[in-house]
């Protein structure tokens, strides 16, 4: 009886090691979702406000090697103009983006 409660014991402490793995791994190559979210809305206030235009953003995504999130947008009455906003730490307003690189096919 005793083995039975120290291996139930040991399975649960290794099924929480492992869940936890888990969860940093994904966070660490995707992101969170509250960080995408955060950074979705500081990235629209960005491009509009610079722009003073609205703008759609179609996609957020999390780069694991730069630690930073990116995100594509394009004008309400342009949308073939793709724009790519960046977090970027060293820059006043924490973000960049790619004016004079604008693509012309938008990315879905």
């Amino acid at each position: 009886m005793r083995n039975i409660k120290a291996t139930k014991i040991i399975l649960i402490v290794f099924a929480g090691v492992i869940l936890s793995f888990s969860v940093y791994a994904y966070t660490v190559f995707y992101g969170t979702p509250w960080g995408k979210q955060k950074h979705e809305i500081k990235m629209d206030n960005y491009i509009s406000e610079k722009y003073q235009t609205d703008f759609v953003l179609t996609k957020i995504s999390y780069n694991f090697l730069s630690e930073t999130y990116q995100g594509y947008a394009y004008p309400k009455e342009h949308p073939n103009l793709l724009f790519i906003i960046e977090q970027d730490r060293d820059t006043p307003l924490g973000y960049s983006d790619n004016y004079p690189k604008v693509m012309w096919e938008v990315v879905s």
